[in-house]
């Protein structure tokens, strides 16, 4: 198998193991920690959630299998696969004393990576005066010393930031936040939305491959179908009352492959529409009682620092 062969083999298996470790809805730096899967799922949502896991351990090893031999490929997959897999593994113990995790562990430890592999190279240096260039920015999100802290946080995590034709870039560790340049807005936003729109059009940036972060002011479509999907005849009784259809509710956050959305049934205590939260694996529809208090920049800046600056994610109610 060639080293091309290998990645493309390497590719479904990054993507099982990252959505395993998302459904566990625990930190990187805290894998272990299933506060928020025992509060968020219940008994037979978990077990779900735990059998997703030990099939995704299976896959690994089953891809290790078929691509054991040149060294090369051997440290394609514990480079891209190291980090990821030892959380997945630390959360499937804390949820599942039977688990053992010897026969992954022994691949996972089977191969020394060189010393400039990104799984134990030094962290990238920021560059001077990114972090003012960063609170300069986007200093207009935040109004509160809490939310004057959270763009502190996030800051502190920016290491580049880059001025191109449209739009700024600030690079992060794990992903690039881009800020696009004004332009025609999106009619009837609320108005905290709308006030972001008159700086960016969109603020967003990469989580688990998929985009997450402010889309109100441009197309903010979104698979509106899904709800058909899910278990949210509560809502489409409310929605039909009201005369209204699920094409009808609009995406205010992307939220890595699931949606932020405008709740038209409730409104937050700014009295703008508040805000539900649609997975695309059940297409439940949960209302964000969390961000109630919070308008759209205060939710903007928590997202980001859940994301992009290793926060505690203040909003129970979503994962990505």
């Amino acid at each position: 198998m060639t080293v091309d062969e290998a990645f493309e083999l390497l590719q479904p298996l990054m993507s099982q193991v990252a959505t395993a470790n998302r459904a566990f809805r625990t930190m990187p730096n805290a894998p272990d920690d299933l506060e928020e899967f025992y509060e968020f799922y219940d008994e037979a949502e978990q077990r779900s959630v735990v059998e997703r896991a030990h099939k995704a351990v299976a896959a690994l090893l089953a891809g290790w299998a078929q691509l054991k031999g040149p060294a090369d490929n051997e440290k394609l997959y514990v480079r891209e696969l190291r980090r990821p897999t030892q959380q997945l593994c630390a959360s499937l113990k804390a949820a599942d004393a039977t688990f053992d995790s010897a026969a992954i562990d022994a691949v996972l430890a089977g191969v020394t990576l060189p010393a400039t592999s990104r799984a134990i190279a030094a962290p990238p240096a920021t560059a001077p005066g990114t972090e003012q260039a960063v609170l300069a920015l986007l200093g207009f999100l935040a109004r509160t010393d809490d939310e004057r802290t959270l763009l502190g946080q996030i800051a502190a995590n920016a290491l580049t930031i880059t001025e191109r034709a449209g739009s700024i870039e600030i690079t992060f560790s794990s992903s690039v936040l881009v800020c696009d340049a004004p332009g025609k807005s999106a009619a009837n936003l609320p108005a905290s939305y709308a006030a972001i729109a008159s700086v960016f059009s969109r603020i967003v940036w990469k989580h688990g491959g998929a985009s997450m972060g402010y889309v109100g002011s441009t197309a903010s479509s979104w698979e509106w179908q899904a709800l058909d999907e899910g278990d949210n005849a509560t809502l489409l009784a409310a929605l039909a009352q009201a005369k209204l259809q699920p094409s009808d509710i609009r995406c205010a956050f992307a939220c890595g492959s699931n949606w932020i959305l405008f709740d038209p049934t409730h409104n937050a205590k700014n009295g703008e529409p508040a805000l539900a939260f649609v997975s695309h694996g059940d297409c439940k529809w949960v209302p964000m009682r969390s961000a109630d208090e919070h308008d759209a920049s205060a939710v903007l800046l928590h997202l980001m620092a859940w994301s992009l600056a290793g926060k505690r994610p203040t909003y129970q109610e979503i994962f990505a």
